[in-house]
Order: C-alpha cells, then sequence, then structure tokens
C-alpha cells in the first residue's frame, strides 16, 4: 500500500514524455516512408511516374495522419491536464 502512491505519481509524471514520444514516432514514420520512395526514384527511371503517385498519396495520407496526431495529441493533453487539476 505504500508503494502505491509512488507508482502513480510516476505515472502521473510520465505521460507527457510519453504521449511525446507517441507524436513523434508516428510523424517520424511517415517522413521515412516518403524518403525511402523518393529515393527509389534515383535508382529507376522507369517507376519514376507510378513512384510520383505513390509519393503524392503518402503525402496527403501523412497530412491526415498529422492532423489526426494533433486531434489526438490536444484531447489527451486537455485529459491529463484535467485529470491532474
Amino acid at each position: 500500500m505504500l508503494i502505491l502512491p509512488l507508482i502513480e505519481g510516476f505515472s502521473q509524471i510520465i505521460r507527457p514524455f510519453t504521449l511525446i514520444i507517441r507524436l513523434r514516432t508516428n510523424l517520424a514514420a511517415g517522413h521515412i516512408m516518403i524518403f525511402m520512395f523518393s529515393y527509389f526514384t534515383l535508382l529507376s527511371d522507369l517507376l519514376i511516374v507510378p513512384l510520383y503517385v505513390v509519393l503524392y498519396l503518402l503525402f496527403f495520407l501523412e497530412l491526415a495522419i498529422s492532423a489526426l496526431q494533433a486531434y489526438i495529441f490536444v484531447s489527451l493533453l486537455s485529459l491529463y491536464v484535467a485529470e491532474t487539476v
């Protein structure tokens, strides 16, 4: 019973950091995918047009994911702040 408040306090302190790590990894994954596909355009002249189509689709997908991540970030952050106040 004595260690339970320490665990709860630690979980409250670490929550914003886990939120930041989650946001950064999700956004970095999209950047890495776009970089990989853009690198393939340098390797083959035959695949340039299909790869550009894929790159544009990935770009719009990453924009949608970024908007969703921003919404999730703000929602969770407001929940964390409301929980601590």
